[in-house]
């Protein structure tokens, strides 16, 4: 084009004189075309065009020297001096463009002077001064644009110094990608941590660099990017040089020219710490979630725990409000209270069994309350068969900080306890009468004893049956005692019945004989076993016998007999003991098993004894899986039956 160019300025200029209106036509439509390549070649290869512009501007000098024979108008002249001096300003440095000005201007005035046509003084000041005013007006122009140019290059190169050093001295891995996904740059942070130079970098892709997994997992991302698609961030582990394993977080933006990716720009924050901590809070999260579920399994353990202990405890628990309402029972409150329902927002006062017991009751839980300390005490409840029961309280709050939350109440009924303690009372009461009676005897007939020896025959005999009451009463209090503990060696054994009751009764036979009573025998006629110990069984036999015999009078009977009975589909064997004596008041009929009991028949007939005797055959029939009865008809006569189960199964057994 530059040739073309040439060949155009002296078909041009030539055009001029002449006046060739198309050759001057063709040649200005070809200058314009020719500004608008050059401009496009000045985008690309501006070096190139500088020196374009050089041989261009030489060549419309020359063909300015050339037109001077001629004679052309001096406006036209003025504008082929100019048209150098624009180039120039634009194409060239501004030295060059003043030395242009100058030869230009040398020109001017040589023409003008040298050319007859253009000789005058206001046509030579006339295009001096318009061509000095208007090459002045491009040199300000172009001083004033290199300026800015200047500035802007200066801050362009300042920019470019700050990006320089925070590529250098950034704490995260920099670097870059070109078309191909080939590492480009590196900056030095990278290369501290990978321990890689950067030459063992540039040049390479970033895969060779990862191991075999997370190669495959990177290379996707990779390949995205490299086709102008957007990822957002990725995490890698990236192995160093020395074997080390960083984490690195990499984020990325695309370079892209007329829609072709060119390259990447990537940076990298190193994330091994975090991932440490992330790893540590996870272990930790693991761990505190196994600790929560142990936790919880350890808390419904113990919660299943609880609620066994409460439905399986036989005392009385109940979590109250502060203000004394029932809000949570056992089964073992309903068995005593009734329905749940019948008992829930109750207040604890009202479940007592009398106003001054229900103000006790609320005056304890305001204590309580207030003092935040347990306290224990014994009232009377109606239970819910109308019975009234003693019952031991114990009250505790419940707290939550300072603040009482609730209070547990654990009550026992001691009812039993309260029977047994009257019981004791009772029995001490009971003992220290029976034992004031012999032992007043024996200091009666001590004391005659000393004042009248000679009739120490009679004294001493009352001394002895004094002893001996004393010595049966003990005998029966030991004997008790150790029915009551199980202490008594209960080792059983085939026991023939009829026999063995037929011996019994033999035995007595020289009793009855001394008092005046028939004593008779009815065997059943089978002979049966009964498991028993023969001593305990004997003893309580006679025990019946003896009261039998001791409450008729002379020329009565006692008969013995026994039969075959069943109790509840159970075979066993009654063993009746009946007399012809006074019988039993109603009055006295429902204590005659208690202990130390007498009734009234014993104190009209005066017999002697302890009121333990039926206490005692009751407790060892009991020991036995027996049981024993009594029938009475007053002013005809008693009978005492012992029911024990036999040894194997009889048919036709009578039922009982």
């Amino acid at each position: 084009m530059l040739l073309v160019f040439l060949f155009l300025i002296p078909l041009v200029l030539q055009a001029v004189p002449v006046g060739d209106k198309d050759a001057y036509v063709v040649g200005s439509v070809l200058v314009v075309c020719y500004l608008a390549a050059a401009n496009l070649l000045n985008r690309r290869f501006p070096e190139l065009m500088a020196v374009a512009n050089v041989i261009v501007i030489s060549f419309i000098i020359l063909g300015f020297m050339w037109l001077l024979p001629y004679r052309i108008q001096t406006f036209i002249l003025i504008m082929y001096l100019l048209i150098p001096v624009l180039m120039s300003s634009v194409f060239l440095p501004l030295r060059f463009t003043v030395v242009v000005i100058l030869l230009n201007l040398g020109g001017l005035i040589f023409t003008i002077t040298n050319n007859p046509a253009l000789q005058g003084a206001e046509i030579i000041l006339g295009s001096v001064a318009f061509y000095v005013i208007f090459s002045s007006l491009i040199v300000l122009v172009t001083d004033h644009r290199n300026c800015l140019e200047g500035d802007r290059r200066a801050e362009l190169a300042e920019q470019e110094e700050r990006l320089r050093l925070y590529f250098e001295e950034a704490n995260d891995w920099i670097f870059t990608l070109d078309a191909n996904g080939i590492i480009s740059a590196v900056n030095r942070a990278m290369c501290q941590d990978t321990g890689y130079t950067a030459a063992e970098l540039v040049g390479q892709s970033p895969l060779m660099f990862l191991d075999v997994e997370m190669r495959q997992k990177a290379r996707e991302p990779l390949q995205q990017i490299l086709t102008g698609l957007t990822v957002q961030r990725l995490e890698l582990p990236v192995p160093t040089k020395d074997g080390r394993i960083l984490w690195v977080d990499i984020k990325g933006v695309i370079f892209q020219e007329n829609g072709r990716v060119t390259g990447t720009f990537h940076i990298a924050r190193d994330i091994t710490e975090f991932k440490r901590i992330q790893a540590a809070l996870q272990e930790q999260s693991e761990q505190l979630e196994e600790l929560v579920a142990q936790r919880t399994a350890e808390l419904q353990h113990t919660t299943q725990r609880l609620q066994t202990i409460l439905n399986s405890s036989p005392d009385i628990i109940l979590f109250l409000s502060p203000d004394g309402r029932v809000r949570i029972c056992n089964p073992a409150s309903t068995d005593f209270f009734g329905d749940e329902s019948g008992i829930r927002e109750k207040k604890l006062a009202e479940l007592a069994a009398s106003p001054v017991q229900s103000q006790i009751i609320h005056t304890v839980i305001q204590s309580i309350v207030a003092d935040k300390q347990p306290q224990r005490l014994v009232t009377v409840a109606r239970r819910q068969d109308g019975v009234l029961r003693d019952l031991d309280m114990m009250l505790a709050v419940v707290q939550e900080g300072e603040e009482v939350t609730g209070i547990v109440a654990s009550i026992r009924d001691i009812s039993a306890l309260k029977e047994v303690e009257r019981m004791k009372d009772q029995f001490v009461a009971s003992v220290s009468h029976e034992l004031r009676t012999p032992l007043t005897n024996m200091k009666l007939y001590h004391d005659l004893l000393q004042r009248n020896p000679q009739k120490q025959v009679i004294y001493l005999e009352y001394l002895g049956r004094s002893i001996d009451d004393m010595h049966m009463l003990i005998e029966n209090l030991l004997c008790l005692s150790y029915l009551d503990q199980q202490l008594t060696d209960l080792s059983l054994d085939s026991l023939p019945l009829a026999a063995t009751v037929a011996e019994w009764v033999q035995a007595t036979q020289s009793l009855t004989e001394s008092k005046g009573v028939h004593l008779g025998w009815h065997p059943c006629g089978c002979n049966v076993k009964v498991a028993a110990n023969a001593s305990l069984l004997r003893q309580a036999f006679f025990v019946l016998l003896h009261n039998a015999i001791a409450y008729i009078p002379s020329g009565g009977s006692v008969v013995v007999s026994a039969e075959l009975a069943q109790v509840s589909d159970q075979p066993g064997v009654s063993l009746h003991v009946s007399d012809t004596g006074p019988g039993i008041t109603p009055e006295d009929l429902p204590h005659i098993f208690d202990r130390f009991y007498r009734g009234q028949a014993a104190l009209d007939f005066g017999v002697p004894g302890t009121g333990l005797g039926l206490a005692i055959a009751q407790e060892i029939i009991q020991r036995h899986n027996g049981r024993i009865t009594v029938k009475t008809v007053l002013g005809e006569g008693s009978t005492f039956t012992i029911w024990l189960p036999v040894l194997g199964d009889l048919p036709n057994r009578p039922t009982f």
